[in-house]
């Protein structure tokens, strides 16, 4: 279940960035991708408690194009 779901969020995150491709979200969905088709399980974890931060350098950077 919840790797379908991590499958899910990554879809999303596809969809966003096709409409914002910034480096960082690029560089963060191909790990989490990754990292989900491998079934690696002792990064998975980390990867996606990261993604707080991945936002918040994403709302940053849109910050200063303001």
């Amino acid at each position: 279940m919840i790797m379908k779901e991590l499958r899910q969020f990554v879809q999303q995150l596809q969809a966003l960035g096709q409409e914002y491709p910034t480096v960082i979200l690029l560089d963060y969905i191909d790990r989490l991708d990754t990292q989900i088709q491998n079934f690696d399980g002792n990064n998975l974890p980390d990867t996606v408690q990261s993604f707080p931060s991945v936002r918040q350098s994403l709302l940053d950077q849109l910050s200063r194009l303001e």
